[in-house]
């Protein structure tokens, strides 16, 4: 029985990484610069900064 709330304490990990999941698409949002990296070239062919 003390083992079982151990595994109660898993499941509510799980919906954690769940709710980090729909976090993942707002942290880009935030910071698109490093997501960007295949982007920064399509920026680069867009508008040549050079």
């Amino acid at each position: 029985m003390i083992p079982k709330p151990s595994d109660v304490a898993t499941p509510k990990s799980v919906p954690t990484m769940a709710m980090t999941s729909t976090a993942c698409p707002k942290a880009p949002s935030t910071r698109p610069r490093p997501t960007t990296g295949s982007s920064s070239q399509r920026t680069d062919k867009g508008r040549p900064r050079r």
